[in-house]
């Protein structure tokens, strides 16, 4: 089941899906040297499976997977599995952080990621918050800053959850009017 509208909510149901998650990503170029991802999840009925899913940055020739291949860079800060995932253009996806602070999914929470822009030109995971609480995080990876491509949200294998808020540095992607079509910023 593909992201659908619904109730002035964006569903991400990855229910039916046996072996990976899945991912709706806005294309996004950085303007700046940090990224501010907020989402807000007002609902997370469905927690079976995966515990993977979170706000997720990939490089520009990520395109449309059928699987979690290789070519891609890729960062995902879960808010589910209290882990950092990262992806290169020649490995799958691996741990770099284990023990990021989690909403309980089980009630709305807002959830925002700042990233950086290095010394080395690479991104770093600088910190997030939970419902305003700020967690400094500082994890640095090997993905070129130049690569960031798209942003976008992650559903793991077997999770429900419901979308009202996200946004990148500001500018509102889903909310209670809609989808944004995010082509440059």
């Amino acid at each position: 089941v593909l992201p659908y509208w619904q109730n002035g909510e964006l569903v991400i149901n990855s229910t039916g899906v046996s072996t990976y998650g899945q991912y709706i990503a806005w294309k996004y170029t950085p303007v700046s040297n940090t990224i501010n991802v907020t989402i807000h999840v007002t609902s997370f009925p469905i927690q079976t499976g995966g515990t993977n899913p979170g706000i997720e940055i990939f490089s520009p020739n990520v395109g449309d997977q059928p699987n979690d291949g290789l070519g891609f860079y890729g960062l995902l800060i879960d808010f589910y599995g209290g882990r950092i995932w990262f992806h290169t253009t020649t490995s799958n996806w691996y741990s770099i952080y284990t023990s990021l602070p989690q909403p309980n999914p089980n009630y709305p929470f807002t959830f925002t990621v700042i990233l950086t822009k290095n010394s080395a030109g690479n991104v770093t995971v600088q910190s997030i918050y939970i419902n305003g609480t700020q967690y400094s995080i500082n994890v640095n990876t090997s993905f070129p800053w130049s690569q960031i491509g798209y942003v976008g949200i992650r559903g793991d294998t077997g999770n429900l959850f419901y979308v009202s808020y996200f946004s990148v540095n500001g500018m509102v992607l889903v909310s209670s009017s809609g989808v944004t079509t995010l082509t440059s910023y």
